[in-house]
């Protein structure tokens, strides 16, 4: 553990790896810090760094952004022995996945509840939770600077960018395309051979370029920007990939079982939609509608219309304990 003994405002408990799930989440809330309170004092404490790389955590307010894997009796304990007096936030997806973990979790002998003092969620689905003091809603934590600043990519070949498909065995229909995706790829390409798909983690034959599963952000997202559409293969708990697509000015092919309603607001402009009822020719014609011609700039601009990280910052902030 280092010996820098500054106490902080704020500890963001994440990671800035490159190759990190957690890079891009991270990125997105320092950057929000710099923008709208560049006097406050944030410090992170990388998960996924060496001990002796990490800061001491000593802070006025502790904002966990967790994988599923990372709650666990010894981040629990982490966070029983943090010091006092300090506030300490859960910052996750949605609540139907903090509620599978916090019922996993209560069998391994601790409430996330008494120790967290807010559950902050980026998505409002489940409305049970709204009457709880205990549960906030931020919104979804994207830095939209990063993309309004970025130009709009028109190339001349048309590329289809389809998320990493999940087997059967990891989710069933109908949250999981895997099987629609392997009978229509291959009539895709041949209704238009000159289409490239991409992926990241799926070496099907089809596949014309096959990405490792981890990229920076800034080159993932340069590959949403130059794709005519972002295919949705499963459903997500929020889906940020389809927002960094949709703040590209890239079309989402989606389901309304794949996209939540934090993924869905700017409105079906920027979607073309699909149904497992209307099965192949119901995908064949969304990604028909999405082939066609259209405005990336129009795209870009209602997702960012919609997506307001200055909202979601003055949330995060209202939480904020010991703060002038």
């Amino acid at each position: 553990m280092s010996e820098n003994k500054t106490k902080y405002d704020v500890i963001l408990i994440g990671s800035q790896r490159e190759n990190s799930y957690l890079g891009s989440k991270t990125f997105y809330l320092e950057e929000m810090f710099k923008k709208y309170a560049p006097d406050i004092n944030v410090g992170l404490y990388d998960m996924m760094a060496p001990d002796e790389e990490r800061i001491q955590t000593i802070a006025k307010n502790f904002i966990f952004i967790p994988w599923v894997d990372s709650l666990d009796l010894d981040w629990c304990a982490f966070f029983l022995n943090l010091e006092s007096p300090s506030k300490k936030i859960l910052y996750t997806d949605n609540y139907y996945w903090y509620a599978e973990q916090r019922d996993r979790i209560i069998k391994l002998g601790f409430n996330l509840e008494s120790l967290f003092n807010y559950i902050a969620f980026s998505s409002r689905e489940h409305g049970g939770w709204w009457d709880s003091s205990i549960y906030k809603y931020f919104g979804l934590p994207i830095f939209t600077d990063f993309f309004e600043k970025r130009e709009i990519s028109n190339p001349e070949e048309k590329i289809i960018f389809l998320e990493s498909p999940w087997d059967l065995s990891m989710s069933g229909e109908p949250y999981n395309a895997i099987r629609i995706i392997k009978e229509c790829f291959p009539k895709i390409k041949k209704k238009y051979p000159d289409v490239k798909i991409i992926s990241q983690g799926c070496d099907f034959a089809w596949v014309d370029k096959n990405l490792p599963e981890q990229l920076p952000l800034s080159e993932i997202v340069d590959y949403y920007g130059k794709s005519q559409m972002y295919v949705l293969s499963h459903s997500e708990t929020c889906g940020y990939a389809q927002v960094e697509a949709g703040l590209c000015g890239t079309k989402v092919v989606t389901t309304k079982d794949f996209s939540n309603q934090s993924a869905l607001l700017a409105g079906e402009r920027a979607f073309s939609f699909w149904s497992f009822d209307g099965g192949e020719e119901s995908f064949m014609n969304a990604i028909d509608k999405a082939m066609e011609d259209y405005d990336k700039e129009k795209i870009k601009k209602l997702s960012l219309s919609v997506h307001n990280d200055k909202f979601v910052f003055e949330n995060i902030r209202e939480s904020l304990w010991g703060l002038d």
